[in-house]
């Protein structure tokens, strides 16, 4: 377990590849700026943490970017305008708001469970954009299902729609056949 913040020192690590911080639930702090020094950089995944405060902009200058994963964090501000392609980027279930400007391009995006509902609807196609539920007066009868932000994902299933129970047929006993006895 990590109980700190992750050094501004980490951007001396010129040929690191992969950095993986996942499940530290009290590593806390923020995203040091110096991560945007780690240009060999493919893969950057700090997951579950308390890591809070906004994602630096210095990410952009990572060109070898492949994943980008930051999610389940305590992640605020706005996302900051990135210009790389991903084959992954994930900043689902942070504090995340809409920003002035973002492009992302990735083949797996998910910005789900943030404070994207204004913008929602600008993410691409293929970007899981749930968002947290919006109640927008006190439910009634009528209406007693809180109001969400856009979705956009293609690939998502469509609802479950709820069944209801039949019981289930008792198996029927055989009863054995009397068998001819030999005296």
């Amino acid at each position: 377990d990590l109980h700190s913040t992750i050094p501004t020192s980490i951007g001396g690590l010129a040929k690191l590849k992969t950095l993986r911080i996942e499940q530290q639930p009290r590593l806390n702090g923020t995203l040091p700026e110096s991560l945007g020094s780690l240009r060999a950089l493919i893969t950057l995944s700090i997951r579950n943490t308390s890591i809070s405060g906004n994602i630096p902009a210095s990410l952009d200058t990572l060109i070898d970017l492949d994943s980008l994963l930051l999610d389940h964090n305590q992640l605020t501000g706005h996302l900051p305008e990135l210009q790389l392609k991903l084959t992954t980027f994930s900043v689902s279930n942070n504090n995340i708001e809409c920003g002035p400007f973002f492009t992302i391009l990735a083949t797996n995006c998910d910005v789900s469970y943030n404070k994207l509902q204004s913008c929602a609807a600008s993410f691409p196609s293929n970007c899981i954009t749930t968002q947290t539920p919006i109640v927008t007066e006190a439910p009634t009868q009528e209406a007693d299902t809180p109001v969400y932000g856009t979705t956009i994902a293609p690939t998502s299933a469509p609802p479950i729609a709820p069944t209801t129970a039949t019981p289930t047929q008792q198996p029927t006993t055989a009863t054995p056949t009397q068998q001819p006895t030999t005296v």
